[in-house]
């Protein structure tokens, strides 16, 4: 009744905002009459307000009014619904957003059977490396599901779309990238108004959820297949969980451990050391120690646990690790009383022993040590062979730096240094003691050095005997160089005395006789002059006893009717004296008789003499090129004062003689 009683009513209705926005779409309509449409807020009585739809059909009046015929609907509600829905999705969009793995899409299926998405959250992109525009704006095909899927992919859309029953379905989608991803999509359909069936869902990405549950299945596999005994333990000291490793080592099945605390197998665990212990382990996150365990028969055994502390979902755990270190435990003893056995025999034996670091530094060393360098144990300790205090001397007397000390070389090399002598200066005794030192370089498996062992021996007492023996050695040296000079001199007195006798005489038999015995004598008296200057005074250098014999033979025989050449082609070789002696006597009687009677017809030729040395046999030649020597004269002869001088000589040498007759004379002297 209020509102028949006038237009000017209507407006007081419409809230403030409205009323010009409703005064300008009358105006908009009253010039051209047309079907009036319009939402508006309206004023109720009671002062709250509406959302009114205003929909008018204009009728003209045959006195050219223009007459509305309407209704005003209320659709508060829908609007307000309407919001509701507008505020839902936002918030789903924005929760997608902010889910990478999660999809929501709308996926359609015509009547023709096409597929086709009408829309996907921007976490599609994480997927497939795509973006949602790509996708909605590209045909769909089955080209990125994995070929094995595909036959799957149709006939559950297929079946869902059929049945409208919900589609729930994992396959693989293709990446951007190439690589397959595992999806989970979970949809319901309805069938909308012109047959299209749509599907409003979620795809959510399973592929990393896949490996972290393969990974927990690996891990767990692990824990059970693991020899060291596993135990997840509550703040109560109760057992949470253990690994079959724990129920086979201590003997009780899983559900009576599952029904047990820490101290039934720990004995020592009351309630206040295990309060005190889990206060401990909180703050230091992870604590290890040894326990003794027991079994269920009772019987107990060492271990070695390392407790860490968890706190998972607002609980407190503590993740046990316990190995079994019984085993451990006997080597350990063996090897403590092997060190110790060790130690003993080190510290009794007479022989000092060290053992030296990477770097030279002392680490052990045995009672030996200590009166043989005449210093104590915390003297030793620690002190390097580079140290300045050594007082260290070669066997000769010569400084010895401490960089060619044996331990420094070892270690340099990686290689054994054996037999050094050196000596050492004792600061307590103030005398030098004389050591013969070997080092031995102990590697690791990679090849790196672990250690030196290092020895040493007294040697002061043979240094002092060999000292001596080489004094006396240089004595009986000189002592007997000076017999050499001597007999030299006798020999020489001798010469002189048959060469004094033979010059008196006139030419014959015995003349001849005396001058070759003169010069057998001076190639004996050669010898000993030589051994006067040869380094060794019983070994005769023959190259230079020889080169001098055949030079005196070539100026004793010299004659100036025949032109001899004497050759000499002899091995730097020695002998001892008596060797070198006969080979003398042998290549004057040779020589001698090849310059008398080998060139009476030529007056001219070679002598040639060799001496060489080899494959365990010494062998020298006279040879000559003039006439050779007759058949009837052979070693030995006892016609020839010559002949059986060579048999005596060759049977000495204890050698084999033999002549060859063709193209001069050839003699062969093996031994």
């Amino acid at each position: 009744k209020e509102a028949e009683s006038g237009q000017d009513y209507i407006y007081p209705l419409l809230e403030p905002d409205e009323q010009v926005k409703f005064r300008t779409l009358i105006e908009k309509y009253n010039a051209a009459p047309s079907l009036f449409e319009a939402e508006v807020k309206v004023l109720l009585k009671s002062g709250k307000s509406k959302i009114v739809q205003w929909r008018s059909l204009p009728l003209e009046l045959s006195d050219g009014a223009i007459v509305w015929n309407g209704i005003i609907t209320d659709i508060t509600q829908r609007k307000q619904d309407q919001e509701k829905i507008k505020e839902s999705e936002e918030r789903l969009l924005s929760i997608s957003k902010n889910l990478p793995n999660v999809v929501i899409y709308q996926f359609i299926k015509s009547p023709d059977g096409k597929l086709s998405f009408s829309f996907l959250s921007e976490s599609v992109f994480g997927i497939t490396g795509r973006t949602a525009e790509q996708i909605l704006n590209t045909e769909f095909t089955l080209e990125n599901i994995h070929p094995n899927d595909r036959v799957r992919f149709v006939a559950a859309v297929g079946e869902s779309a059929t049945n409208l029953s919900e589609f729930d379905l994992n396959w693989q989608i293709r990446h951007q990238s190439g690589e397959y991803r595992v999806v989970q999509a979970y949809a319901k359909p309805k069938e909308l108004p012109n047959n299209n069936v749509q599907w409003d869902g979620l795809l959510i990405d399973l592929t990393e959820t896949i490996k972290l549950n393969k990974l927990l299945e690996f891990t767990y596999f692990a824990l059970n297949q693991t020899s060291d005994m596993i135990l997840w333990i509550r703040k109560d000291s109760s057992i949470l969980n253990v690994n079959p490793s724990t129920c086979k080592q201590l003997g009780f099945s899983m559900e009576e451990l599952l029904k047990m605390s820490k101290s039934d197998f720990d004995l020592s665990y009351t309630n206040d050391v295990w309060q005190n212990h889990w206060d401990k382990l909180k703050e230091a996150k992870t604590l290890t120690f040894e326990r003794e365990y027991t079994r269920k028969d009772k019987s107990t055994f060492p271990v070695e646990v390392n407790a860490n502390f968890i706190f998972f979902e607002g609980e407190e755990y503590n993740c046990t690790i316990v190995r079994d270190i019984s085993k451990w435990k006997h080597d350990q003893k063996i090897l403590e009383e092997s060190e110790t056995r060790f130690r003993n025999l080190i510290r009794d034996i007479q022989i000092g022993v060290m053992l030296q670091g990477p770097s030279s530094e002392i680490i052990l060393c045995n009672n030996e040590c200590f009166d043989l360098l005449g210093l104590t144990e915390e003297q030793l300790m620690g002190k390097t062979s580079f140290d300045p205090e050594w007082n260290v001397v070669r066997f000769d007397g010569s400084d010895f730096p401490g960089a060619q000390h044996p331990v420094p070389m070892a270690i340099q090399t990686l290689k054994p240094v054996i037999g050094v002598l050196m000596g050492v200066y004792r600061p307590i005794t103030k005398d030098r003691v004389w050591l013969q030192v070997d080092a031995y370089p102990i590697l690791k498996k990679d090849g790196g050095l672990l250690h030196v062992i290092c020895t040493f021996l007294d040697v002061t007492t043979e240094r002092e005997y060999q000292l001596g023996l080489q004094k006396s050695i240089i004595e009986k040296e000189m002592l007997i160089k000076e017999i050499h000079h001597r007999v030299k001199n006798n020999l020489q007195l001798i010469s002189s005395i048959l060469y004094i006798r033979s010059n008196k005489m006139e030419s014959g038999a015995v003349k001849i006789f005396l001058e070759e015995t003169r010069q057998k004598i001076k190639s004996i008296s050669l010898i000993h002059e030589r051994l006067l200057f040869a380094q060794e005074i019983n070994r005769v250098e023959m190259k230079d006893y020889m080169g001098k014999l055949i030079h005196d033979l070539g100026a004793y025989n010299a004659n100036i009717e025949n032109v001899i050449q004497i050759r000499a082609e002899i091995d730097p070789i020695t002998m001892d004296v008596d060797k070198a002696m006969y080979c003398g006597l042998v290549v004057n009687e040779l020589v001698t008789n090849a310059i008398k009677y080998a060139f009476e017809q030529t007056k001219e030729g070679i002598i040639t003499v060799k001496l060489e040395s080899g494959n365990g046999q010494t062998i020298l030649q006279v040879s000559d090129s003039g006439s050779s020597l007759p058949a009837n004269v052979v070693v030995g002869q006892k016609t020839s004062f010559g002949m059986q001088l060579l048999e005596v000589f060759v049977q000495q040498l204890k050698a084999t003689i033999e002549i060859d007759r063709v193209n001069g004379t050839n003699f062969t002297i093996r031994f």
